[in-house]
């Protein structure tokens, strides 16, 4: 707890970020070229949860990918993403 988490995204254009379900706010959302990365200053237990980003790759193809993060007593522990993608264009 009270880490930074910072999950990327590589993106062609503006990513989303959701978390369990609810838009995270674009404010927390920084961008470098096509990486985008949403940082959560100092992590708690609250900021846990699943977070998807969905995007479009180079070719045009809209894709999600997800990350878990789990924070509890001094750990935070972020499960690494599954790329799917969403539609073909």
């Amino acid at each position: 707890m009270g880490e930074p988490v910072h999950l990327h995204c590589v993106s062609f254009t503006q990513p989303r970020f959701i978390r369990d379900g609810k838009e995270v706010n674009t404010s927390d959302i920084e961008r470098a070229g096509v990486y985008f990365y949403l940082s959560i200053g100092y992590a708690k237990e609250s900021d846990s949860g699943t977070y998807w980003c969905l995007g479009t790759k180079e070719n045009g193809q809209t894709f999600r990918e997800h990350s878990e993060v789990i924070v509890g007593g001094k750990t935070v522990l972020i499960t690494i993403k599954c790329n799917q993608r969403v539609n073909q264009k």
